[in-house]
């Protein structure tokens, strides 16, 4: 709402619900449940990532740009799960669906109705917004996952094993994820940024 100032919060304030949203109520009280059951595996986490970006991609949702980001790493840590790519791929797997629930939870909590944490708020409220670059959307999903959603998941991690120190190897593999999906995620942004094209050619000289 707008304060004294007359300024907008967008971490707090609320448009009309995008069509996406609006499937997503839909299935939810078909299903009696106001926001999803955390996912179980890595399969259900994908599953339901995958549900998200097809809803978006059908309403011209700008939410889908971190979503569907989100999905190509989740998808390639589900791969090295399940070839023994961790020290330890039972606990990763609880551990990357608990922590891809935080986001889960947040988006159908905002579809729903509802107000999230504020830094998801922020990030879906502005998804409903044409100025900001695609860059822009991704890093305000991943400034919410990963510096509120990520030391949470970490900590509950650490309490519910009573080891937080033993998921340190696995945890620094995220990394290893992670840059083997830079350049095919700035080859996606750039096919439909082309700012972000010449800045990347730029930079190379």
């Amino acid at each position: 709402m707008p304060g004294a100032t007359g300024r907008r919060n967008p971490s707090t304030e609320r448009d009309n619900p995008p069509r996406d949203c609006v499937e997503q109520r839909r299935r939810n009280e078909e299903s009696g449940a106001s926001v999803p059951n955390v996912p179980e595996s890595l399969d259900a986490t994908v599953a339901a990532l995958e549900q998200i970006v097809d809803d978006c991609i059908a309403a011209d949702d700008r939410r889908g740009y971190f979503a569907a980001m989100y999905l190509a790493v989740t998808r390639t840590v589900r791969d090295r799960c399940a070839a023994g790519g961790f020290e330890d791929s039972l606990r990763m797997e609880r551990f990357v669906s608990s922590f891809a629930a935080r986001y889960l939870n947040a988006h159908d909590t905002w579809c729903a109705g509802g107000i999230a944490p504020s830094a998801w708020n922020l990030a879906f409220a502005t998804a409903g917004r044409r100025g900001p670059l695609i860059v822009q959307h991704l890093l305000l999903g991943i400034n919410a996952h990963i510096n509120l959603d990520l030391g949470i998941s970490a900590a509950r991690t650490g309490r519910d094993t009573g080891d937080l120190a033993a998921l340190h190897t696995d945890f620094n593999a995220i990394n290893d994820v992670l840059a083997t999906l830079v350049d095919r995620c700035e080859d996606a942004v750039g096919e439909l940024s082309p700012w972000l094209r010449l800045g990347d050619r730029l930079a190379d000289g």
